[in-house]
């Protein structure tokens, strides 16, 4: 237990000789001294010196008077908080006649209590040490004897009248000491002793103050000016028991503002602290003691990633006790918070094929992430195409809004979404590439993300996957003839076509004929003769998109019957 104690050493006062009969002597008071007492701790003391000076001595004079000095003081300072309890000690009390004793204190704001009075009857005290507590059982006796002890303040037979002095209030006073309770501790302390009656003599060697007072204090510490949205809310809270003694039954409540979740607290030993039901705007952690000194716990907020930039978010802690304070302004601390917005944005990966021939589809599979903290607003992925590619088809997660060209054209995806949480999706574009593109190229693809809040890092909105461009032509010849079965005698028609069947275009640095020549003087087998309408020679395979290359008509003539020709150079029909 930590306590002060001012002290009066050796101070004497002597008590007015009864009349007729005793001179009085007195001796001043020498000093104060201050002694700070830790259980299981060596003391400490500070020594001060009384500002009333050295002994002085009081003539004898009859009837009733006041001690030397009247009063005695002690000038308190450095104490923190309000009183709890007031102690105090009357060291080495002698008198020949207690019963003629009235000792009063009085506080630095005025505040009196009678110690003693008309008690101990006439029996003589020599050094006793008498304690004046709130929380003794016993009060001084009546008839005596006095012994040393600790009482409650006593005063029997009524009020007596003290002599005047500028600092002593008139009585009647009490005999209550919570009087002080709440008051200020610092400042002088007055012991006004006197006599009702005169013939006996008396002397006081020192008295002491043992004052309890009780500060406790909260301090947020710690606390940053910003934080970002989805970003934990870290700070401290400092909690100080400043006053003289260790506090019974603390309670520490502390906010938990709007657009925050709580997350943990880790308190200081002999406090504990229940987590608080799901949507609490408050936490509490309690003590059933708390000793003098500071100790710090921490805190963890989760800020809502949704929260808005700009929003204030307000803390503030209470420190309270069943022991009630003077002062409890410092027993709450505020701060305030503002909240800003950053979000990570991310191509996670874009996946493409190597190769693709020219002429086919082109799937890429594009990941964008929000990495957080806060959500992105108004947040958009853009997938341009190649120019050597066109529009196929677009997959796209829910919630996203997006804008396509037109299949078969070239241009640029846009997939919009007003808030992207901290997640990921994934979009599947089909692109055509261009038939006619020559092996050995390569189309690539692009995804970009945006968006309108602060992103980190940037480095990572931009991801591209190449796809190498080879060619593939499937040439096909068809043949067909009309009519088909054909009649003896009637014109045959053959239609030769050849067709690219893709994907690529055909093409060749050379010219090839498709067929032979069939020159006019040919022979046609099943001994029929005919010839050919146009060159087949002269048809050509160069650069073609997928779809019929060229097509051939050759028609047979038949003999005219007996021995007519279809031609001047064929040869007869037999």
């Amino acid at each position: 237990m930590l306590r002060h104690f001012r002290s009066c050493l050796p101070g004497l006062y002597t008590g007015i000789a009864r009349l007729h009969q005793h001179t009085m002597l007195a001796t001043s008071l020498v000093c104060i001294a201050l002694i700070l007492t830790i259980a299981g701790a060596t003391s400490v003391r500070a020594v001060y010196t009384s500002p009333t000076g050295g002994p002085v001595t009081m003539s004898p004079s009859p009837g009733a008077g006041a001690a030397t000095p009247y009063p005695s003081t002690i000038d308190v300072s450095g104490l923190s908080g309000s009183i709890v309890s007031v102690v105090v000690r009357l060291n080495g009390l002698s008198h020949a006649f207690p019963d003629d004793l009235d000792i009063v204190l009085v506080g630095p704001s005025g505040q009196a209590v009678m110690l003693m009075s008309d008690v101990g009857g006439a029996t003589p005290i020599t050094n006793v040490n008498l304690v004046f507590s709130a929380s003794a059982t016993a009060n001084l006796p009546d008839a005596g004897p006095i012994t040393s002890g600790t009482y409650r303040p006593t005063n029997i037979g009524g009020n007596d009248t003290m002599p005047s002095h500028p600092n002593l209030p008139a009585g009647p006073y009490g005999t209550a000491l919570s009087v002080y309770n709440l008051a200020n501790p610092n400042g002088i302390w007055h012991l006004y002793v006197a006599e009702d009656d005169s013939g006996s003599s008396g002397s006081l060697t020192s008295w002491q103050l043992e004052i309890v007072t009780i500060d406790l204090q909260a301090t947020l510490t710690s606390v940053p000016s910003s934080v970002n949205a989805g970003d934990p809310l870290n700070y401290n809270i400092t909690v100080t028991n400043a006053g003289t003694d260790p506090v019974a039954n603390v309670t520490l409540t502390s906010a938990i503002p709007a657009n925050t979740a709580f997350s943990l607290v880790t308190p200081p030993a002999g406090w504990t602290c229940p987590p608080p039901a799901a949507g609490a705007s408050t936490f509490s952690c309690t003590a059933a003691s708390v000793a003098v000194g500071s100790a710090t716990f921490t805190v963890q907020l989760n800020v809502d990633p949704a929260t808005a930039p700009g929003t204030t978010l307000p803390l503030s802690t209470t420190i309270s006790s069943a022991t009630p304070e003077a002062n409890t302004e410092n027993n709450t601390s505020s701060a305030t918070v503002t909240v800003t917005t950053s979000a990570n944005l991310e191509v996670v990966t874009l996946t493409a094929p190597a190769s693709v021939n020219a002429g086919e589809n082109v799937e890429s599979v594009t990941t964008v992430r929000n990495n957080g903290p806060s959500f992105a607003a108004n947040a958009s992925v853009s997938l341009p195409l190649d120019t050597d590619t066109t529009f196929v088809a677009l997959t796209s997660p829910d919630g996203w809004n997006c804008t396509t060209p037109n299949v078969g054209k070239t241009g640029t995806v846009t997939c919009t979404i007003a808030t992207f949480t901290v997640t990921s999706v994934e979009f599947r574009l089909t692109v055509r590439v261009k038939p006619d593109v020559a092996p050995g190229a390569t189309v690539d693809s692009t995804a970009t993300i945006a968006s309108e809040t602060t992103d980190p890092n940037t480095a990572n909105n931009t991801r591209q996957a190449t796809t190498n461009i080879t060619t593939l032509a499937d040439l096909a010849l068809t043949v067909s003839d009309e009519p088909d079965p054909v009649s003896a005698g009637a014109q045959l028609s053959y239609t030769i076509v050849a067709t690219n069947n893709g994907p690529s275009n055909a093409s060749s640095s050379r010219r090839r004929p498709l067929f032979p020549p069939i020159p006019p003087s040919s022979r046609l087998p099943h001994r029929m003769d005919g010839t050919a309408r146009r060159q087949a020679s002269a048809t050509s395979v160069q650069s073609r998109a997928p779809g019929p290359v060229s097509a051939l008509v050759m028609q047979l003539l038949p003999c005219a019957s007996g021995s007519s020709r279809a031609h001047p150079s064929a040869r007869p029909c037999r």
